[in-house]
């Protein structure tokens, strides 16, 4: 029997039927069986949920006799429920002719009677879902059909027990030597999903039934959706949050948005789970109107409902919850609460509150990002945080939300983080809008050795370099790993905005004399980023100076020195030391 299980299990049309299980009849409500007849395969088909866990053996004949003309059997197991029985007949298929199964178990206790009837009839089949949310199988039968029974029946799943609703066909035209029929399920017992729709014919003889042709489709249903309602929109840090009722056929929401009421709406979320969607952070000062639509889907099978009315709300102008905030020392050294740059801020208020207060207070604001806390108790334990503000005519328009809070006890972190917050403090260099934002200003000594020392920079000679773009400084250590000494430093011009130097750590490649131009020259070349170098300012030929801009940003991406240390560098560093460029 192994060589004839169905294979083919998507086609299963089926018929709930009365059986005979162990010489009882049993009702359809306990226990279902669908069989049906395949003509264009040839064959018998019946679909059980279970059966004898032992096996069983199976037998096929014709016209009631007595005499198996196809026999066969199943050792071992359950019957699954999505096991469908099928029997080719091949050569032994005859039209228009009585057959009867019988499956009986191998515990010779259980067995299943089942009559069929090869006659023709069923010519086409359809599904649809009506206007109304209902499933509609269509039907054409010849117009010589002698059967007593036609069957439109629905599935949920491929169990025998998933039946959902059944309906029987009625004729509704007659044309030529065809008869159309049509059934319907209500929309009111389905969801959106895909349904087993099945086709039956019977026939009835002598007061037993038998099971005709029958045809199987995959029908994905999707209901009609309706306009959402309940559309609620809010705003917090320059993000808007839409809200919406729940649609009770939707799969899932789309959402369309404008800037204009009766604009052109852009879908900007296309698939929504769930009756909420809050958007990123938007450009202030605008009118934004959406709209939302239900989308219905059973597998590739989508239908949209209509967009719900607009609903429109006026964002100002905002700023965001401050970023990043933590502790650090300034360029003198104090004590300082810093962040990143925040979304639409023009200034920042920083509240502290000590320990054993119950309210926060006003330490002070700030157009910049750093705020010194040097007016604090050094040995009291504070609580800090900052909320961003804009400034919009004369009034101060205030962030949603404040920064996260930290904890400090000034003098006690002071002592554990000294040598980190130095090193922390060291700036990199900005180029905003084409302008480079550095200082004149030089790091301290012990702030240049908490630099290097800290962050574990290595070489493999004896010699490290340090280019800091943002006090536009080269530094020359001698040492080793976490042991760094400070021998020489100097002033450079690194890379403008426009030819920014690279970032990164490097190590000197190798060294020229000078390059060599039709009027001017740069000497002393040492190479540490391909063509990136230590050399002096551009020079004319005579060995006047050319460019003589120094300390700040200047050259194509090179560190200009002046002339003595580009000569120290190229005389006394060798191929392979570190160099830093940050």
């Amino acid at each position: 029997m192994k060589s004839r299980k169905m294979k083919l299990w998507l086609l299963l049309p089926l018929l709930a039927v009365c059986m005979v299980l162990g010489g009882r009849s049993v009702h359809a409500t306990s226990y279902r069986q669908i069989a049906f007849v395949n003509s264009a395969d040839k064959a018998l088909l019946l679909k059980f949920k279970e059966f004898c866990p032992a096996g069983y053996a199976w037998k096929v004949m014709r016209d009631n006799g007595q005499a198996a003309i196809l026999a066969g059997s199943e050792s071992g197991g359950t019957v699954g429920n999505d096991r469908m029985f099928k029997i080719s007949l091949g050569s032994r298929y005859a039209d228009k002719t009585k057959y009867t199964l019988v499956v009986t178990g191998k515990d010779n206790k259980q067995s299943i009677t089942v009559r069929y009837y090869t006659g023709g009839a069923l010519t086409g089949t359809s599904v649809s879902t009506t206007s109304k949310d209902a499933l509609k199988g269509n039907i054409t039968l010849s117009n010589g059909f002698k059967g007593s029974g036609v069957e439109f029946l629905v599935f949920k799943g491929e169990n025998s027990t998933d039946l959902i609703g059944a309906a029987k066909f009625a004729k509704t035209k007659a044309a030529g030597n065809t008869i159309s029929m049509a059934a319907s399920i209500p929309g009111s017992s389905l969801a959106n999903g895909e349904y087993k729709t099945y086709v039956i014919l019977s026939y009835s003889y002598d007061g037993a039934i038998y099971y005709g042709q029958g045809r199987a489709t995959v029908h994905k249903f999707v209901k009609k959706q309706g306009k959402v309602g309940g559309v609620r929109l809010s705003t917090a840090d320059s993000r808007i949050k839409i809200t919406w009722n729940a649609s009770p056929n939707a799969s899932y929401y789309k959402v369309f948005r404008s800037h204009s009421k009766t604009g052109s709406y852009k879908c900007i979320a296309s698939k929504v789970i769930g009756t909420s969607y809050t958007t990123g952070i938007l450009t202030g000062g605008k009118n934004y109107y959406y709209q939302i639509m239900a989308v219905g889907q059973a597998g590739s099978k989508k239908v949209s409902g209509p967009k719900s009315k607009p609903k429109g709300i006026f964002l100002g102008i905002v700023p965001g919850k401050v970023p990043n905030i933590r502790f650090g020392y300034n360029m003198n050294e104090e004590l300082i609460v810093k962040w990143n740059r925040t979304v639409n801020a023009t200034g920042f208020i920083v509240y502290y509150k000590k320990a054993g207060t119950r309210q926060y207070q006003k330490l002070g604001s700030t157009r910049n990002r750093t705020y010194s806390l040097e007016k604090l108790d050094p040995n009291s334990t504070y609580r800090i945080k900052v909320q961003a503000y804009r400034k919009t005519g004369g009034s101060k328009i205030l962030a949603d939300s404040s920064s996260r809070v930290l904890k400090i006890k000034p003098n006690a972190f002071k002592q554990k983080y000294h040598d980190i917050l130095l090193a922390n403090g060291v700036r990199p260099i900005e180029h905003i809008n084409g302008k480079s934002i550095y200082t004149t200003r030089k790091y301290s000594n012990e702030r240049k050795l908490a630099f290097v020392n800290v962050n574990g920079y290595s070489s493999s000679t004896e010699y490290l370099i340090w280019i800091s773009h943002y006090t536009q400084q080269v530094t020359i250590f001698k040492g080793s790993k976490g042991n760094w000494k400070i021998i020489r430093a100097c002033p450079c011009s690194s890379g403008k905005a426009s030819t920014p130097s690279p970032k990164g750590v490097f190590k000197v490649t190798y060294k020229e004399t000078g390059w060599y131009y039709v009027n001017t020259k740069e000497l002393y070349v040492t190479h540490w980023c391909g063509r990136n170098s230590f050399h002096t300012r551009p020079l004319y030929n005579d060995g006047s100076v050319c460019s003589p801009e120094m300390g700040k940003p200047a050259s194509h991406g090179c560190a200009r020195l002046p002339d003595s240390d580009a000569y120290y560098i190229y005389k006394n560093i060798p191929i392979g030391t570190t160099v830093v460029s940050y």
